[in-house]
């Protein structure tokens, strides 16, 4: 198995052979700073955390076109789909240690090559990653599209006139009427999901690139296999028992604030402790807490609507002592969610998050 990361999509952008991206190269850097001592060994450097802070990075690639690749006909409007793609941002998809992974990312500056072949064109293009970390790519939000290069422009629509009457430019009917653009991502299924795939990941290490990634959470949440995604717990089949504990694992590398819990229940003024800290959401409830890592805090009873009613800033409480929000840590994270109301045997805790990585 190859561990080492490789770069292998940008937005729409396939990067479909080992040929086709050269010399590519990231770096990674931590924030923090030292006082040198006057007198003695060394610098002071402080920590305020476990975990260092990660700066902006640059990743830089050379990625050639080779079109040959692609019918003749349709290697002029490769070229225009390939400039689009580059000039908005979008995430970069990579994969290191048999793990898919995401950042949001810009190009920073593209430089053209003179390649001295007909039919192939050469850019050096430089990105930028303002977040500075990867995500793992959640495995029922990413689905691995069947993908063939020399037939994928084939729904993309087009053409040399540039009229609004488009809508007969795709084929196999894969036509949205009302704006006259293609629906190519119509033929996505559940069987796509990454979760379901887990054995393709090696094949980006090989010549042959067979897959286009797609991250979408409308389609991960209609074929959800629970009430909600995510890691759950549940409380105890017990009459009295008004407590949802349990311990959720985590591969994220790095720990991560943007948490979302989705408390399921009735419950009165629920509190939500996480890795030892609490936060209190203020209130009775008989339905469905969604609590966003923004503070937006919504709830509904029938759980119809996507997301309910948007509650009010001030029924979010901060004990003593604690902090605003919850942090997920790697590997084994503590769950304990006292819900002050009795016989909630029904009662379930969902935890939303993307695991992070270098």
């Amino acid at each position: 198995m190859i561990y080492e990361r490789r770069y292998i999509q940008f937005n729409d952008l396939v990067f479909d052979g080992v040929d086709m991206i050269s010399d590519w190269d990231g770096d990674l850097s931590f924030k923090g700073s030292s006082t040198e001592y006057s007198y003695g060994h060394g610098s002071y450097r402080p920590f305020k955390r476990n975990y260092l802070f990660v700066q902006e990075r640059t990743v830089s690639m050379t990625i050639t076109l080779d079109l040959e690749k692609i019918p003749c006909d349709e290697r002029k409007f490769y070229v225009r789909f390939v400039d689009e793609q580059l000039a908005k941002p979008g995430k970069l998809w990579s994969i290191k240690n048999d793990t898919l992974m995401w950042a949001i990312a810009a190009v920073e500056s593209i430089s053209e090559n003179y390649s001295r072949r007909n039919e192939r064109l050469v850019y050096d293009v430089n990105f930028v990653i303002p977040g500075g970390i990867w995500y793992k790519a959640d495995k029922n939000k990413t689905f691995l599209v069947p993908w063939d290069v020399c037939t994928f422009m084939d729904c993309l629509g087009y053409k040399e006139n540039y009229d609004c009457n488009c809508c007969d430019s795709c084929t196999d009917g894969l036509i949205n009427d009302s704006d006259c653009s293609c629906c190519c991502d119509d033929n996505i299924t559940e069987d796509m999901a990454l979760c379901k795939n887990l054995d393709a990941l090696q094949s980006w290490y090989g010549c042959d690139v067979h897959y286009r990634i797609v991250y979408d959470c409308e389609r991960a949440d209609r074929w959800k296999h629970d009430k909600y995604l995510g890691q759950r717990l549940c409380v105890d089949d017990i009459c009295d028992s008004a407590v949802i504990a349990g311990q959720i694992y985590s591969d994220t590398e790095i720990p991560t604030e943007d948490v979302t819990v989705i408390l399921h229940g009735k419950m009165v003024n629920p509190w939500i402790n996480i890795n030892g800290n609490t936060n209190i959401i203020e209130g009775e409830y008989d339905g469905t807490l969604i609590i966003k890592p923004n503070g937006d805090v919504y709830y509904t009873e029938d759980d119809k609507c996507c997301d309910g009613e948007l509650l009010d800033p001030s029924v979010w409480t901060i004990p003593e002592g604690n902090k605003w929000g919850w942090e997920i840590v790697p590997g084994n994270n503590s769950v304990i969610i006292h819900l002050n109301a009795c016989c909630q045997g029904d009662s379930c805790v969902w935890l939303q998050y993307d695991s992070i990585g270098l």
